[in-house]
C-alpha cells in the first residue's frame, strides 16, 4: 500500500472507530459495529505483521474487543466470542483480549472457561486490581455453579430411585 494510501486508510480507520465508540457510549450498539466492522477491515490491510510487545494491544485487536462488548450488549454472544478471539489471536499479550473474552464466556455460562480467560488476563497484568477482583468473582461463580449442579444431579438421581421403586401398574 502507497504511502498516502495508508494515510488514508489509517485517517478512515481512526474516524470509523471514534463514531464506533460515540454509537457505543450512546447505546446505537447496531451502528457501533458497523463502524467497528469497518474499522477493522481497514485496520487489517493496514496491518503489518510485526510481533507486538507484550501488554500491548494492535489496533485489530482494540476494535475487536470493541465490537465484542457491542456485540455482548446485543446479546450476540457468538459474534463476540468471534471478536474476542480474534484480539486474542491479534495481541496474546494483551490483557483485554483475555477479560473480553472472558466476560463472553461468563455471559455464555461457561463459567470454568471464564475463570481460566480472567485468570490468563491476571497472569499478564496481576497488578490489575480489577483483573485480581474479576479472577476472584469468576471463581466463585464457578464454585457456586458446580454446587448447584451437583444438587440438581442429586436430586434427579434422588427421582430417578424413587421412581424405580415405584411398581408399574399394567
Amino acid at each position: 500500500m502507497a504511502a498516502d494510501a495508508r494515510e488514508q486508510a489509517a485517517a478512515t480507520c481512526e474516524e470509523k472507530r471514534l463514531k464506533g465508540n460515540a454509537c457505543f457510549k450512546d447505546g446505537k450498539f447496531k451502528q457501533a459495529i458497523k463502524y467497528y466492522t469497518t474499522a477493522l477491515g481497514l485496520a487489517e490491510d493496514l496491518a503489518d505483521g510485526r510481533p507486538v510487545p507484550k501488554g500491548e494491544p494492535t489496533l485489530v485487536a482494540q476494535l475487536a474487543c470493541n465490537r465484542c462488548m457491542a456485540n455482548l450488549a446485543l446479546g450476540d454472544h457468538v459474534a463476540a466470542l468471534r471478536d474476542a478471539k480474534t484480539a486474542i489471536a491479534s495481541a496474546p499479550g494483551w490483557p483485554k483480549s483475555h477479560f473480553r473474552h472472558a466476560k463472553v464466556l461468563t455471559a455464555r455460562g461457561a463459567y470454568m472457561e471464564a475463570y481460566g480467560a480472567f485468570k490468563q488476563a491476571w497472569h499478564l497484568d496481576p497488578s490489575n486490581q480489577e483483573l485480581v477482583v474479576a479472577c476472584q468473582q469468576a471463581y466463585e461463580r464457578m464454585v457456586a455453579h458446580d454446587k448447584e449442579k451437583a444438587q440438581e444431579y442429586a436430586e434427579r438421581a434422588t427421582q430417578a430411585r424413587d421412581d424405580a421403586r415405584q411398581p408399574v401398574v399394567v
